[in-house]
């Protein structure tokens, strides 16, 4: 089991810098794989020829977590514990950033791989909907991935090992309610959000199924009512709540 390190940690604060030259880490010790994350740039991703690329991309043993928007450690901790696991925060956590209104928790959960993957659409599809299901950044997906080193090490232990989810074919979903030749679908994490719910950040899901149905020609009432209707919101959410962070994220549509 590997992932990818720098060996320079020097200069963690030029980004330009770590484009090429990174190994491939091969220790499969918890604590050993713990201090490399704390010291050094590090991926997931293992790269061909150690050159940090979407188009580079060779296989992932781990998938990393990146959590900035308000989710707590404890709740990260009580989803994903049980699996082989570690936690560091970065370097901005609980300190208030510049517009907004308190200081939040910035943390990233790396977790072991049942078997290996060797699908960049396989490993950026089970990225992105735990993401989403606990609150994390669904950006942090892409092949060409690097992570600074974390500020301290939280939580690190052994445990289950996590199973890589095939990414399903999207086919395109027709809707009568709309004209012209446009056709539009929903993502299936968006499917599983609205058939199963989630249990961490409700409103944070909320946002994310309004941005990604927004650059797919739906409609802020449509999606309200889709949620008000799924089995997303809790009893105590009120539909003016959920047109509110659906708004918000057709603002920030990608």
């Amino acid at each position: 089991m590997s992932f990818s390190f720098h060996p320079n940690v020097k200069d963690t604060h030029f980004d330009a810098i770590y484009v090429n030259g990174y190994r491939e880490y091969l220790k499969d010790d918890i604590t050993m794989v713990a201090r490399a994350i704390k010291k050094c740039v590090t991926s997931p991703i293992v790269w061909r020829n150690g050159q940090r690329r979407k188009s580079n991309f060779s296989h992932v043993d781990w998938i990393a977590l990146d959590f900035d928007s308000g989710t707590t450690i404890k709740e990260a901790l009580d989803r994903f514990s049980k699996y082989t696991h570690v936690l560091g925060t970065t370097k901005s956590h609980m300190i208030r950033k510049k517009g907004e209104a308190k200081a939040l928790p910035r943390f990233r959960l790396w977790i072991k791989l049942k078997e290996r993957c060797e699908s960049l659409d396989n490993y950026s599809y089970t990225v992105k909907k735990l993401a989403v299901l606990s609150g994390g950044d669904i950006q942090a997906i892409d092949g060409a991935r690097k992570f600074k080193p974390s500020k301290d090490i939280i939580s690190k232990g052994d445990g289950e090992l996590l199973e890589i989810e095939v990414k399903p074919p999207e086919a395109p979903v027709n809707n009568d309610q709309f004209t012209g030749s446009r056709e539009r679908y929903i993502p299936m994490f968006v499917k599983n959000l609205l058939a199963h719910g989630t249990t961490h950040g409700r409103n944070f899901a909320c946002f994310k199924i309004g941005q990604y149905l927004s650059k797919n020609h739906f409609g802020v009432d449509e999606v309200v009512s889709m949620i008000m209707q799924s089995n997303l919101p809790a009893a105590s959410a009120t539909e003016s709540e959920v047109r509110s962070a659906v708004r918000n994220g057709f603002s920030r549509s990608l």
